[in-house]
C-alpha cells in the first residue's frame, strides 16, 4: 500500500492547526471521543517538517481538551492549497451530524440486520434437519460445509449488532494477536471448502497480547466486509498481512486484488452515509471495525488500490507484553 495512503499516529506537538481560533462546543465531542476513540483520522500534509491540519481540526482541539499525546493521521502528499481547501470541505460535509433519515437509515440496517441473524437461524435448523437422512458423502459434506459457513456468518451479525447497540461483545480471553488472526481464518475454512476462497496470511514478529473476542471481531469483519466486494468473483483470493506500525501499534491489511471500488465508498466507509442499497454486512461492518479498533485507540480505513482493488486497514494500539 502506497505510504500517503497509510494510517499514522502524530504527535499533538508536532500538528499545526493554521488560522484556527479557539473552538467552542467540543464538550460532546471530547466526551465521545474520551468513549470511543477518533474514529475518523485527521487528514494533514507535510509542511517544513511538521504536519498542517487541512481536515479534523475539531478533533484536534477535543484531543488537546483531553490531554491525548498522539492522534491518527493520513500524511496527503503534494497537497497544494487548492487541493488542501477541497479535502476541507468535503471533511466538513462528511462531519456534519447526521440527519434523522440518516438515523433512521442505520437503524434501519440495524433492524435489517437483527432480521437476516433470525433469517439465518432459521436456514440453519432447515439444513440441519435434512442431515440425519443423508448418506455420507460429497452432497452430505457439502451441505456440512454451508451450514457450518451460514453458522459463522451469523454469530458474526450477532456479535456485530450486539456491539454496537449496546458495546458488549462476548467474553474472550487474551491471546497472541497473531494467533488471533489466524482463528479468524480457520472460522472461514468451511466457507472456503464451499466456495474456493484462497487465503494468503503472513505475519510480523510481535508479542502483541491481546482480546480474543473484540479484536477477532474486527478482523472477521474486515474480511467479510472485503469478500462482499468480491462475490462475482470465481475462487477470489484475500491477501492479510500483520505489520508493526511503531513500538506500540500493530497493523492488519486485508486485501483484495479482483474489483474496483469507488472513491466514494473508500471516503465514506465507516460513516453514516454509506449507499442506501449497501448491505447490512457492508454498512454494519463498517462502523463495528470504527468503533472496534478505536477502542483500542486505533482506526479503520477503506483504501482504494492504483490498479485495481481495496485494502482495508485495521491499526490497534497494543504494548507487547
Amino acid at each position: 500500500m502506497p505510504e500517503a495512503d497509510s494510517v499514522r499516529f502524530i504527535s499533538v506537538d508536532q500538528l499545526d492547526a493554521v488560522g484556527v481560533s479557539a473552538q467552542s462546543d467540543l464538550d460532546e465531542l471530547a466526551r465521545s471521543i474520551q468513549r470511543l476513540g477518533i474514529l475518523r483520522p485527521l487528514i494533514v500534509r507535510d509542511k517544513a517538517g511538521r504536519y498542517e491540519i487541512i481536515a479534523g481540526r475539531r478533533r484536534y482541539s477535543a484531543a488537546q481538551l483531553l490531554g491525548l499525546s498522539e492522534i491518527p493521521c493520513i500524511v496527503i502528499r503534494d497537497a497544494d492549497d487548492a487541493r488542501a481547501n477541497a479535502l476541507a470541505v468535503a471533511d466538513n460535509i462528511h462531519s456534519r451530524p447526521a440527519s434523522g433519515s440518516v438515523r433512521a437509515n442505520i437503524m434501519g440496517q440495524v433492524s435489517t440486520a437483527i432480521s437476516d441473524v433470525s433469517r439465518g437461524v432459521s436456514d440453519l435448523v432447515k439444513s440441519l434437519s435434512v442431515l440425519p437422512d443423508m448418506r455420507a458423502g460429497f452432497e452430505r459434506e457439502t451441505i456440512e460445509n454451508l451450514v457450518r459457513a451460514q453458522a459463522w456468518r451469523t454469530l458474526w451479525m450477532a456479535n456485530v449488532t450486539s456491539f454496537l447497540c449496546s458495546g458488549q461483545v462476548p467474553d474472550g480471553r487474551r491471546r497472541a494477536f497473531a494467533a488471533v488472526v489466524d482463528s479468524v481464518v480457520d472460522g472461514f475454512e468451511p466457507e472456503r471448502r464451499v466456495t474456493g476462497i484462497r487465503f494468503d496470511v503472513a505475519h510480523a514478529a510481535t508479542r502483541a497480547i491481546v482480546d480474543d473476542s473484540l479484536v477477532g471481531l474486527a478482523i472477521a469483519g474486515a474480511v467479510i466486509v472485503t469478500l462482499s466486494f468480491v462475490r462475482s468473483v470465481r475462487q477470489p483470493t484475500l491477501w492479510i498481512r500483520t505489520s508493526r506500525g511503531d513500538d506500540s501499534h500493530v497493523v492488519v491489511d486485508v486485501t483484495q486484488r479482483h474489483a474496483a471500488i469507488s472513491p466514494e465508498l473508500s471516503f465514506d466507509f465507516g460513516s453514516p452515509r454509506l449507499p442506501e442499497n449497501s448491505s447490512p454486512e457492508l454498512v454494519l461492518g463498517a462502523l463495528a471495525l470504527a468503533h472496534a479498533t478505536a477502542a483500542y485507540g486505533g482506526a479503520s480505513q477503506l483504501v482504494r488500490l492504483d490498479d485495481v482493488g481495496s485494502t482495508l486497514q485495521l491499526t490497534f494500539t497494543i504494548f507487547d507484553s
